[in-house]
């Protein structure tokens, strides 16, 4: 099976404090891979790591290896866009677990990182708009109110116009920190079945508390713990919420 990543003895520390140890996996493409763990296992630092977004903090020291395969094989983080961590970002897009909408209208919070972040004409912007809306379900919904406040969306429709934003810069992998954290349930089960759809085009990594959800998303399960990779399991292996629990409710 191809792989989108590779991770190879991967350690993250903030001031010296270990927070990731020493891990090592590989992310299948085209699938989605769960991580799951107790709060504080290390699983959201790992995540971050794929487009260094832990980097934004001081203090942060980062060792090991980490391959991506963002069209031509896999390729070293550290070579393939020559230190531009913008230009990674293009292609690791990520997707936060609370909608984080402009303040500004539900058509701008699309066009505005493509006008600053590509050389798109207007025409090509106005498709590329349309298009990562209908691709998360929200075009039929909004298009008569394109240039209302995104403000306005309720939280579901916030974080798909957000998930939108993402796929409008069109990344090879996605990144996704609990997405339905602080959506209602029909909300979460709408973007899981966005995701389920999605991974037919892109690599979905994400993390989840939810281990019903980790059962019904992942491809691929990987289990943290204090800052560990202690076990991987894919769905082959029969991914059930009793099968979680017992590998995290002892550790906790």
């Amino acid at each position: 099976m191809k792989n989108a990543a590779q991770v190879r003895h991967l350690t993250i520390a903030f001031d010296n404090k270990p927070i990731v140890n020493d891990v090592c996996l590989d992310i299948p493409s085209h699938q989605i891979s769960v991580l799951v763990g107790r709060s504080g296992s290390g699983k959201t630092t790992f995540l971050r790591a794929f487009n260094r977004l832990n980097e934004e903090h001081t203090g942060c020291q980062t060792s090991g290896e980490l391959c991506l395969d963002l069209g031509t094989g896999l390729e070293k983080q550290s070579d393939i866009y020559a230190g531009s961590v913008t230009a990674l970002r293009l292609r690791v897009g990520m997707l936060f677990q609370t909608p984080n909408v402009l303040p500004v209208s539900i058509w701008r919070n699309i066009a505005m990182p493509l006008e600053k972040l590509t050389n798109l004409s207007r025409e090509a912007i106005s498709q590329r708009v349309e298009k990562s809306l209908n691709d998360v379900g929200l075009w039929s919904e909004i298009h008569d109110r394109l240039h209302s406040p995104a403000t306005r969306l309720s939280g579901g429709q916030q974080q798909r116009l957000c998930l939108a934003r993402v796929l409008a810069l069109e990344p090879k992998i996605l990144l996704l920190d609990e997405p339905t954290a602080s959506l209602d349930v029909l909300a979460s089960k709408h973007i899981e079945q966005l995701l389920q759809q999605l991974v037919e085009r892109y690599t979905i990594i994400m993390v989840s508390h939810s281990l019903s959800q980790a059962c019904r998303l992942a491809n691929k399960l990987f289990v943290f713990d204090s800052g560990n990779m202690v076990k991987s399991l894919s769905k082959q292996d029969g991914i059930t919420e009793e099968k979680l629990a017992a590998l995290i409710e002892p550790r906790l």
